[in-house]
């Protein structure tokens, strides 16, 4: 979208454009780095880190360097993350066959039970 594009531009993430009779005018290049912050965005990583991964480096920096740097904190950050929907995971099938009388004992047993489930009581 446009508008992602000029906030990109006012993140410093792509280049300010030529312009021609009021109007921007990219190169092909643009195509390119937008395809990065692509990437980027999808394996997870913020726009502040998409930044490391574009200019924080020395320039000629290998692309493998780059992302080796960023991606072990942000797999990390993806581990926990999937912890913790196991976590809910196990809570919510548990909670399936809760047998507890009211919403407050099923809490209640939750807690007793570690936090892995409501049990009957």
């Amino acid at each position: 979208r446009p508008s992602a594009i000029r906030y990109y531009e006012k993140l410093g993430l792509l280049s300010a454009p030529l312009r021609a009779s009021g109007r921007r005018r990219y190169g092909e290049d643009v195509l390119g780095r937008l395809a990065a912050v692509r990437l980027a965005r999808e394996a997870g990583f913020t726009l502040a880190e998409i930044g490391v991964l574009l200019h924080g480096f020395p320039e000629g920096t290998a692309p493998q360097t780059r992302w080796r740097r960023l991606a072990g904190p942000k797999l990390r950050q993806i581990d926990e993350l999937i912890a913790a929907a196991e976590q809910r995971r196990r809570l919510l099938l548990a909670s399936l066959d809760c047998g507890c009388a009211t919403l407050q004992s099923c809490a209640a047993a939750s807690q007793l039970c570690g936090g892995d489930g409501p049990r009957s009581h």
